[in-house]
């Protein structure tokens, strides 16, 4: 499965991708932001997305939304430190949307909780 991480923090996306290595994903493309991760949501097909929700230039709600318009069917995961409440606000747009929402990892999470993650995924 081909999977992109969208986050503008490239110290994060790094240890995303070294995470997802170790649970056996090769295909990895890492994003150092929402217009980034849009154009390379265009370039190629992409079977889970990872973004952070709070990025600046374009958010991961305005990510989602744009998503919904081009690819909605992709799984697609909220990496975030935000409170719940914002967290589950901003799944209810992408939903909204028609993207297929999976859930929320809260920073820092473990690569257990990554894991389930993936194997949603793989199931959807």
């Amino acid at each position: 499965m081909k999977i992109l991480v969208v986050d503008d923090d490239l110290q994060l996306t790094r240890l995303v991708k070294t995470m997802f290595e170790q649970l056996g994903e090769q295909a990895i493309d890492c994003a150092g932001g929402g217009r980034e991760g849009l154009q390379r949501l265009g370039e190629d097909d992409y079977g889970l997305v990872l973004l952070d929700l709070n990025m600046p230039a374009l958010n991961g709600v305005d990510f989602v939304v744009e998503m919904g318009h081009k690819k909605p069917g992709i799984p697609c995961i909220f990496i975030t430190a935000a409170v719940d409440e914002m967290a589950e606000a901003a799944m209810n747009v992408a939903r909204q949307t028609g993207v297929n929402m999976l859930g929320t990892l809260h920073k820092p999470f473990t690569l257990e909780q990554l894991e389930t993650m993936l194997q949603q995924a793989q199931a959807a």
